[in-house]
């Protein structure tokens, strides 16, 4: 599995990441037995403190959910519905505190409230069924990281499409109920569609922790790009350059192995795609610096994307 935190969320990473694991043990995704990364393994991998990582185990583990085994590892329980009901029970008296905010504050009448949970319940009830999101993208490693953004907005799966695919079967797009793309690629998403479809437009930067580091690096760096596909790889050096001021030294796609190795051994850092995040990482030498070259949704494109999004949801 492949965990997501968010830190501008107004979510603690703790209370997100054991949020994420509790729903994929729930879901099936992770089944009762399995073993999970350890603590150290996990923090390095999302690139957070390992006593974050710890705390989220230690409340899993209280809950029932995963067992710490001294010497072991963390294991998936064999849990009962029963305490996953009592689990669900704590959570939603933790979320109805903060629906209960906006009427303490006087911003919202209880009556308000009381309306807006019926109507949702309601949906639940007539088996509103989900809608059909596509994300659109010629850079397949950089639309894989929005969808999941997406997916978390939104709260229904969103599937991966790349531009080439579209073009060639111009019928595609059109099983969707919405569209969503950047903002390069607009025009022509939009001429894919059908009438009336609704394309909703994007701006996707790198992170702010990608943009801090790669700012850092001095001068006289000699940097390296790591990509998935042969294909993106120009684009990204580009980018790479574009936004550390430094034109990289060297530059390999993952099909080319011994390219990778001497991206890794020679250059003093290295900007990596997130797909190519567990080949680096076991390939790496210890204290190489290591970039993952992330991108992200804005957040005021995010608040349109779901705008948008339930205006349909409620036609």
């Amino acid at each position: 599995m492949r965990w997501r935190l968010v830190r501008n969320k107004g979510v603690r990473l703790t209370e997100q990441l054991a949020e994420q694991i509790r729903y994929a043990i729930a879901t099936g995704q992770i089944k009762p037995g399995e073993r999970l990364p350890t603590g150290r393994e996990l923090a390095k991998e999302l690139g957070i403190h390992a006593n974050t990582v710890f705390a989220a185990y230690r409340l899993l583990a209280e809950e029932g959910f995963i067992s710490l085994r001294q010497g072991s590892g963390v294991y998936v329980t064999d849990f009962s519905h029963n305490r996953l009901r009592q689990t669900a029970l704590a959570s939603l008296e933790r979320v109805l505190n903060a629906v209960l905010q906006p009427v303490r504050l006087g911003l919202m009448s209880s009556e308000e409230l009381l309306h807006l949970v019926a109507e949702r319940l309601n949906s639940l009830k007539e088996g509103t069924p989900s809608l059909k999101v596509a994300f659109v993208e010629c850079n397949f490693e950089q639309m894989e990281t929005c969808c999941q953004q997406l997916e978390q907005a939104l709260g229904v799966r969103v599937e991966p499409i790349l531009l080439d695919e579209a073009k060639q079967d111009r019928g595609k797009l059109r099983a969707f109920d919405l569209i969503v793309t950047t903002f390069f690629h607009f025009r022509g998403v939009k001429a894919l569609t059908a009438k009336g479809q609704k394309v909703v437009p994007t701006l996707s930067t790198p992170s702010r922790k990608v943009l801090e580091t790669m700012a850092s690096l001095p001068r006289k760096t000699r940097l390296g790009v790591i990509c998935r596909d042969k294909v993106s790889l120009p684009t990204v050096v580009q980018q790479v350059h574009q936004l550390s001021g430094i034109e990289p030294m060297l530059a390999a796609w993952l099909g080319d192995r011994k390219g990778v190795r001497r991206v890794l051994t020679q250059c003093d850092a290295v900007v990596f795609m997130p797909p190519c995040r567990s080949r680096v990482l076991a390939l790496a030498p210890k204290g190489k610096t290591l970039i993952e070259f992330e991108h992200e949704i804005d957040q005021s494109s995010l608040e349109e994307v779901w705008r948008v999004f339930e205006s349909v949801k409620n036609l």
